[in-house]
């Protein structure tokens, strides 16, 4: 006799873990980290879960106790690339930035296919003023993925501080043209278009776009004001 028991089955790790995510995002629970803490109750090694959790300490202001839970867990999976690339933000928060970049750039090469690591390391290298390493993980991260308009705009500060101004007005036109639209590309397009006299109109239709996208950005309003003074 053959017996219909699947739907008595325990529910496997990747469903609790996927049951956590979706409560994460689209929830509407007092506690969104519970999920994930049954999740390493019966794995406590899951990378996954613990980065969400990380996540969820840094987004309530505890970014001290998000750097700690990774670095805790990344004692029992050393170099584990997951951990790594989302880890290393709030231990550059943390005042680490040598290691943080240490991190990134070791979970991209460990992970090739995982566009995450080459974005952090990039946007690390341009906290650090590195900024060919920046032009590098940048380029990395959009071989994986070239729809990454925040990547585009980091590629686009990283060729505008080697002095690249035409390849940065490229980039930063690439994600100012993307879906969604990037603000910070508008501001940045009208910065280095301003100063080409034959661009101006151009430039000031560009922070006007900026400020429609951020109507809340002071500096940029003061920007807008200047670029009209003159």
């Amino acid at each position: 006799m053959v017996y219909a028991s699947f739907w008595i089955r325990p529910r496997t790790v990747e469903a609790r873990l996927s049951s956590a995510i979706a409560t994460l995002y689209f929830g509407n629970v007092s506690d969104p980290s519970s999920g994930f803490l049954k999740v390493l109750e019966i794995d406590p090694d899951n990378s996954v879960a613990t980065a969400h959790l990380a996540e969820l300490d840094s987004r309530q202001g505890h970014n001290d106790r998000a750097a700690g839970r990774v670095e805790h867990a990344l004692q029992r999976k050393p170099g584990d690339a997951y951990l790594e690339a989302r880890g290393a933000p709030y231990v550059a928060v943390q005042g680490q930035l040598a290691e943080a970049m240490n991190w990134a750039s070791n979970a991209t090469w460990q992970a090739p296919d995982d566009y995450v690591a080459p974005e952090v390391w990039c946007a690390l290298a341009l906290q650090a003023k590195q900024y060919e390493t920046a032009e590098r993980a940048a380029r990395i991260a959009l071989s994986a993925d070239p729809f990454l308009p925040s990547t585009h705009v980091n590629l686009g500060l990283a060729l505008f501080h080697q002095g690249k101004t035409n390849e940065a007005v490229e980039q930063f036109s690439l994600a100012a043209t993307a879906y969604p639209p990037s603000a910070a590309a508008h501001f940045w397009l009208a910065t280095l278009l301003t100063a080409q006299p034959e661009h101006r109109v151009q430039a000031h239709d560009e922070m006007e776009q900026a400020i429609r996208l951020d109507p809340e950005n002071a500096a940029w309003r003061a920007a807008l004001k200047a670029m009209e003074e003159k």
